[in-house]
Parts: C-alpha cells; sequence; structure tokens
C-alpha cells in the first residue's frame, strides 16, 4: 500500500485504521445515547466518514460546502434541510472555525435546527496497542466538544443544543 495524503486523512484513507475509525464513532455515538436526526460535516475530511457513519445508522446527511471551493452545485448545504438535531463529525477541532461555519450556515437554511455536539474522530482513529491504550472511556471524552467550553464560542444564539453526556 502506498497512500500519499496529508497527515489528517489518514484515519480515512487507510483501509484498516479507516474500519477502526468508524467502528469507534459508532461506538461512541451509542455509548452517549445521543438523538439526532442527521450528520453535518464539511471537506473532505467530513466526507471520508460522514457517509458511511450516516449509513451505519440510518441517519441522514448535512453537506456544508465551503464558500470559497468552486462548486458544481448552487446550494451552500446540501442534504436534509429539514434535520431537527444534528452533530457535526470532522478530524479535528482547533480553533472552531469549522464548526461555526458549519454551524452557521446550516442555521440560515434551517432556523429551527439544533446542533448537538461536534465529534472530532481523528482522536478515537488510533489503532489500539497492546500496551499503552487509553480506555474508551477516556478516549470518548477527548473527542467530544465539551458544551461546558463556552459554545457561544462557536455557534450563533440558539444554534447548539447542549446534552447530557
Amino acid at each position: 500500500m502506498n497512500i500519499c495524503c496529508a497527515y489528517h486523512l489518514v484515519p480515512m484513507l487507510n483501509p484498516k485504521q479507516a474500519r477502526y475509525t468508524v467502528k469507534q464513532v459508532i461506538k461512541m455515538i451509542r455509548t452517549m445515547g445521543l438523538r439526532f436526526d442527521a450528520i453535518a460535516c464539511r471537506g473532505v475530511s467530513g466526507l471520508l466518514i460522514a457517509p458511511v457513519v450516516a449509513l451505519r445508522l440510518n441517519k441522514t446527511l448535512l453537506i456544508v460546502r465551503k464558500k470559497k471551493e468552486e462548486a458544481h452545485s448552487s446550494f451552500l448545504v446540501e442534504g436534509d434541510r429539514g434535520a431537527k438535531r444534528y452533530i457535526i463529525l470532522d478530524d479535528f477541532i482547533e480553533s472552531g472555525d469549522t464548526v461555526k461555519e458549519i454551524a452557521k450556515a446550516i442555521h440560515k437554511v434551517n432556523p429551527t435546527a439544533h446542533c448537538v455536539g461536534y465529534i472530532a474522530y481523528k482522536r478515537l482513529s488510533e489503532l489500539p496497542r497492546t500496551f499503552c491504550k487509553e480506555p474508551f472511556k477516556k478516549e470518548m471524552t477527548r473527542a467530544w466538544w465539551d458544551a461546558e467550553k463556552a459554545p457561544e464560542r462557536f455557534f450563533p444564539k440558539g444554534v447548539y443544543e447542549p446534552m447530557e453526556v
């Protein structure tokens, strides 16, 4: 195998690691008992995992395009624009800009939609090692965007709906 890609894409372009990552994300969603209608994503890193997870969980998709990207569509948000509750799935969170842009775009087309959280799947993507595997609960906590960390930093008023974790 000769996979050439940006480092952040490795978890979904290596088949063994991709299967493991999808399994871990689904396990996390089920363990947390998340209630949502759709999975939102943006860019290549989101589109590598969100459709697979959505299919396995029988959920719909919300795909938010980057404004600057030359698109083959006139829609900024494609997919289930009627979804009431959604999670955002992406590789990692750094500044929160991606989360904010996704939430704002969805809010524009459906002001009644609420984001119930964000999963940074890269934290769940490391293949298990027998000598230093962290407990899944700890991995899951680090991968979940914590509602206590100032939701106004990421979301317009009324867009984020905290859930008990």
